[in-house]
């Protein structure tokens, strides 16, 4: 049983074949301790009562006592006492390979280093540098050195055709810029854009040049305000200030470059985010100078030309008051005498019309004819004479009075055959 102190010699006994046990002891119940065993080569006290169960460290030596189950009944206690002095030993074993497998895969490590170093570390700083150059000095016409075919030599490869692809469209995108900067030149228009938010203002090379200002100066809203004729200012402001309340912004207006005044027009449409928050504005700025100083000189020139056509008319209507008078003059000097000869020429053809022949009778017919086309001509000399064609009062229609006179001095002409015939006649009476 578990009190026969014999067994539980021999049983511990059997300890002798592990020398790292140091001691070993069986208790009762009761604490009194029924077997022991110590090692003849260790020094070492048993305890004569079991302590606490656990175990714990004390020196070299590792106690422990535990208790004894039967049957789920506890029904003593074991100590043992084992010797760490071999486990410190095998620990320094352990810790020495431990350092030899360190120190030999370091030495690989540094041999694998630096021939990766070599291989890709080396070309990755290469590529690294050369990346950060090109992005500080924006120059993207190098090219990175190729080393080998393996995978570095793939990227290198990649990395140059991203370079030949950037510097292609950096080429383009400055060609299109350089056409942008000279077509604005050219329609002396700027463009500028704005950011709300940060109060940035960008302006285009052409807008730098309508105001005169240097592309180095740092730009905001008010940099511009204050660019604006101080007549003007206020008049810009509202303008703008009610762009951003969603009016139409487009305007004209003066700024000050120098000691020069310039005229400008200007127009913007503003941005929104998705949530409807203004972002900011982009616009355009057109030179008007040339322009206003052009309609200034057509102003002036309209004006010259009006105060000539004034005094020209004053002058016209001057000449023919005067020709009037004179045509009235001669009118009523010409028609007395032309009165006379239509009145006894037909007092001739009633009082002698038995006493003439046709020939006479046709005679005074003409006579009084020609009187009467020259009281017409008369009339028209008194009344358009001055003009190539006047408003007929009679038809309601314009007629061309220098072909009428014509027309009236032909007929008033007499052939030749008839003034023989009167002389003929003369002679005869």
């Amino acid at each position: 049983t578990f009190q026969d102190k014999k067994a539980a010699t021999e049983t511990l006994s059997a300890l002798a074949v592990r020398p790292n046990i140091m001691a070993a002891a069986l208790y009762s119940q009761d604490g009194t301790r029924l077997a022991q065993y110590r090692n003849p080569l260790k020094e070492i006290n048993v305890p004569d009562w079991p302590a606490q169960d656990g175990h714990w460290v004390e020196g070299e030596k590792l106690l422990l006592f535990q208790p004894v189950i039967f049957q789920g009944e506890r029904i003593g206690t074991i100590f043992l006492a084992r010797d760490m002095s071999e486990i410190d030993d095998l620990l320094k074993v352990y810790v020495t390979v431990v350092l030899a497998v360190l120190l030999g895969a370091g030495a690989v490590a540094l041999a694998v280093s630096a021939l990766l170093q070599g291989l890709i570390t080396r070309p990755l700083l290469t590529l690294v540098s050369l990346a950060r150059s090109i992005s500080a000095k924006k120059d993207y016409s190098v090219r990175a050195e190729k080393s080998g075919e393996d995978e570095i030599g793939v990227l290198i490869d990649s990395f140059n055709q991203m370079l030949a692809t950037v510097q292609a469209r950096d080429e383009a995108l400055r060609e299109r810029q350089a056409d942008l900067n000279r077509a604005q030149a050219v329609a002396r228009t700027g463009s500028w854009r704005m950011d709300i938010r940060s109060n940035l203002l960008v302006w285009s090379d052409e807008t730098y040049r309508i105001f005169g200002i240097s592309p180095e100066t740092a730009l905001t809203y008010e940099t511009f305000l204050n660019s604006v004729h101080p007549d003007d200012r206020e008049f810009v402001d509202n303008a703008w200030k009610a762009a951003l309340r969603g009016q139409r912004y487009e305007i004209e207006h003066r700024i000050v470059v120098g000691d020069a005044i310039k005229w400008v027009s200007e127009r913007a449409e503003l941005e929104f985010d998705a949530q409807g928050a203004l972002r900011g504005g982009f616009g355009t700025v057109q030179d008007l100078t040339e322009r206003k100083r052009i309609e200034e000189e057509i102003r002036e020139l309209n004006a010259e030309l009006e105060r000539r056509v004034r005094d020209r008319t004053a002058q016209l209507e001057t000449a023919n008051k005067e020709l009037e008078a004179f045509s009235y003059s001669v009118s009523h000097d010409l028609r007395a005498p032309l009165r006379a000869i239509d009145g006894f020429s037909r007092i001739v053809a009633d009082t002698y019309e038995d006493k003439l022949d046709e020939t006479g009778k046709d005679y005074l017919k003409r006579v009084r004819e020609a009187t009467q086309r020259m009281g017409q001509l008369i009339y028209l000399i008194s009344t358009g004479g001055t003009m190539e064609k006047v408003y007929s009062e009679r038809s309601g229609q314009v007629v061309n009075t220098e072909a009428k006179v014509d027309r009236y001095l032909e007929k008033l002409r007499l052939p030749d055959l008839e003034v023989e015939e009167i002389r003929l006649m003369n002679k005869d009476s």
